[in-house]
Protein backbone atom coordinates (compact mmCIF):
# COMPACT_ATOMS: atom_id res chain seq x y z
CA UNK A 1 0.00 0.00 0.00
CA UNK A 2 1.42 3.24 -0.68
CA UNK A 3 2.19 6.48 1.73
CA UNK A 4 -0.48 9.13 0.69
CA UNK A 5 0.52 12.81 1.38
CA UNK A 6 -2.33 15.00 1.43
CA UNK A 7 -1.96 18.80 0.14
CA UNK A 8 -4.84 21.46 0.37
CA UNK A 9 -4.19 24.47 -1.23
CA UNK A 10 -5.57 27.30 1.03
CA UNK A 11 -7.01 30.54 -0.28
CA UNK A 12 -5.09 32.43 2.01
CA UNK A 13 -1.37 31.27 3.61
CA UNK A 14 0.48 28.24 3.48
CA UNK A 15 -0.99 24.19 1.91
CA UNK A 16 -2.26 22.71 4.61
CA UNK A 17 -0.86 18.70 4.54
CA UNK A 18 -1.82 15.65 6.34
CA UNK A 19 -0.96 12.13 6.47
CA UNK A 20 -4.06 9.48 4.10
CA UNK A 21 -3.09 7.24 6.34
CA UNK A 22 -1.12 6.00 8.89
CA UNK A 23 2.74 4.74 7.15
CA UNK A 24 4.93 2.29 8.95
CA UNK A 25 8.25 4.43 10.40
CA UNK A 26 10.30 2.30 7.63
CA UNK A 27 7.99 3.66 4.95
CA UNK A 28 5.35 2.04 3.17
CA UNK A 29 6.22 -1.82 1.87
CA UNK A 30 5.51 -1.06 -1.82
CA UNK A 31 7.68 2.02 -2.10
CA UNK A 32 5.25 4.00 -3.47
CA UNK A 33 4.77 7.80 -2.58
CA UNK A 34 1.23 9.56 -3.78
CA UNK A 35 0.51 13.39 -3.19
CA UNK A 36 -2.97 14.11 -3.60
CA UNK A 37 -3.44 17.29 -4.27
CA UNK A 38 -6.35 19.93 -3.49
CA UNK A 39 -5.46 22.58 -5.64
CA UNK A 40 -3.61 23.53 -8.64
CA UNK A 41 -0.80 20.99 -9.37
CA UNK A 42 1.33 23.31 -10.78
CA UNK A 43 2.02 24.79 -7.07
CA UNK A 44 2.70 21.68 -5.69
CA UNK A 45 6.50 21.86 -4.35
CA UNK A 46 9.21 20.58 -6.51
CA UNK A 47 6.56 19.20 -9.02
CA UNK A 48 7.75 19.87 -12.73
CA UNK A 49 5.30 17.55 -14.47
CA UNK A 50 7.68 14.28 -15.19
CA UNK A 51 9.89 15.13 -12.13
CA UNK A 52 9.60 15.59 -8.63
CA UNK A 53 12.46 17.79 -7.03
CA UNK A 54 12.47 15.79 -3.64
CA UNK A 55 14.38 18.69 -1.74
CA UNK A 56 11.70 21.42 -2.76
CA UNK A 57 8.95 19.14 -1.16
CA UNK A 58 10.94 18.10 1.86
CA UNK A 59 11.12 22.21 2.25
CA UNK A 60 7.74 23.13 2.01
CA UNK A 61 5.72 19.90 3.47
CA UNK A 62 6.58 18.65 6.39
CA UNK A 63 5.29 15.32 6.36
CA UNK A 64 7.89 14.97 3.86
CA UNK A 65 11.00 14.85 5.83
CA UNK A 66 11.10 10.97 6.51
CA UNK A 67 13.86 8.87 6.62
CA UNK A 68 12.36 6.25 3.61
CA UNK A 69 12.31 9.89 1.09
CA UNK A 70 15.01 10.72 -0.27
CA UNK A 71 16.83 14.33 0.99
CA UNK A 72 17.38 15.46 -2.66
CA UNK A 73 16.98 14.88 -6.32
CA UNK A 74 14.67 14.78 -8.90
CA UNK A 75 12.66 11.58 -9.26
CA UNK A 76 10.16 10.67 -12.29
CA UNK A 77 6.45 10.42 -11.40
CA UNK A 78 3.35 9.89 -12.85
CA UNK A 79 0.79 12.39 -12.67
CA UNK A 80 -3.30 12.26 -13.14
CA UNK A 81 -4.01 16.14 -13.35
CA UNK A 82 -7.59 15.62 -12.53
CA UNK A 83 -9.89 17.32 -9.15
CA UNK A 84 -7.55 16.25 -7.23
CA UNK A 85 -4.63 15.87 -8.67
CA UNK A 86 -2.82 12.79 -8.14
CA UNK A 87 1.19 12.48 -8.47
CA UNK A 88 2.80 8.95 -7.79
CA UNK A 89 6.49 8.70 -7.14
CA UNK A 90 8.16 5.33 -7.22
CA UNK A 91 10.83 5.47 -4.40
CA UNK A 92 13.01 2.69 -5.94
CA UNK A 93 14.09 4.80 -8.49
CA UNK A 94 16.13 6.81 -5.58
CA UNK A 95 19.81 5.33 -5.40
CA UNK A 96 20.21 6.20 -1.76
CA UNK A 97 17.59 7.17 0.33
CA UNK A 98 19.66 8.70 2.98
Amino acid sequence: MPAIIIGTQMERGLTKWRHGFSVPEEGPADRLLVIEFHGDPWEIPGFKGDVLDVAELRAACPLAAQDWIPLQGNLKCKAQLGVPARISIPLSQAANPR
